[in-house]
């Protein structure tokens, strides 16, 4: 049972205020054993066990009850179906494209009259490689840059992430008309 106790122990408790009167890997640990054992309740199955469960565990608030293991397997089925969704999420497409902003340091000059140059950057994630950048061009902004960007790549199955400057009604619909391989739209909607 060591074993098991070894790696329980790396499940990483959040538990908070009430829910936290219980060890997490007391509780996990008899939940485990019940499963394996094919019992069909984890509250009977340690008070029958009771005695052989504090060899090896804590239990200093003694056996947990029905409503803390039905609390915990339902958080376990909510990450299980959690991680279901990631995987499904990123079946389909080619990848992450990362769009974001940023000003090239040191790249001012006063003395020329030059201010700062900003460029927004298209990244492939799984590739790790740049495939697309934009200068922002003087007294313009880095949301209409970022849309002449997004209207010069195939995104058609990709995931596409931006920060909040992006969040904008005609960026979405941009990414989803290029996401769907369809024609892009306006970018002065």
């Amino acid at each position: 049972m060591r074993w098991l106790i070894t790696i329980l122990r790396d499940v990483p408790d959040s538990g908070a205020g009430n829910a936290a009167r219980h060890d997490l890997l007391d509780v996990l640990t008899i939940a485990l054993v019940a499963s394996i054992c094919g019992c069909q309740s984890c509250v009977e199955f340690g008070e029958d066990r009771e005695e052989l469960f504090r060899e090896f565990l804590g239990l200093e608030k003694g056996l947990p009850s029905h409503v803390t293991f039905s609390r915990l397997l339902r958080l376990i089925e909510l990450a299980v179906a959690f991680g279901r969704f990631l995987e499904v999420l990123g079946e389909g497409g080619t990848g992450v494209v990362a769009i974001d902003g940023k000003t090239l340091r040191q790249s001012f000059d006063g003395a020329a009259g030059r201010g700062a140059l900003h460029v927004v950057t298209a990244f492939a994630a799984e590739a790790q490689l740049v495939i697309g950048q934009k200068a922002v061009p003087s007294g313009g902004n880095e949301i209409t840059a970022a849309r002449e960007l997004l209207q010069l790549l195939d995104l058609k199955g990709s995931l596409v992430t931006a920060n909040a400057i992006h969040c904008q009604a005609r960026t979405a619909d941009l990414v989803l008309a290029r996401i769907a391989g369809g024609l892009s739209l306006s970018a002065n909607r």
